[in-house]
């Protein structure tokens, strides 16, 4: 039911710049003390970069939605984000 009230919709976070992103997957099987990526040259956690950039304390028992991003990767390729809900 969750899938089908977020898949394709369009969201905008309300924190940083207010951009607009399209829900594309609901992620359930990636913990999000376990999601790393690179941001400014270094690996950081979501829980980490939400409060230290946004000064956000996320909840560890929620999903992640997996969203389209405009911006396009040094090899021409659509660059997926993830979002905390």
């Amino acid at each position: 039911m969750v899938e089908m009230e977020l898949i394709g919709k369009m969201v905008m976070a309300n924190y940083g710049k207010g951009t607009y992103y399209v829900i594309e997957e609901v992620v359930y099987d990636t913990p999000i003390e376990k999601y790393f990526f690179v941001h400014n040259n270094t690996e950081i956690n979501l829980i980490d970069y939400y409060q230290k950039t946004y000064g956000i304390s996320i909840s560890l028992k929620q999903p992640l939605l997996r969203a389209a991003s405009n911006r396009i990767s040094k090899l021409k390729k659509v660059t997926p984000i993830i979002l905390v809900p």
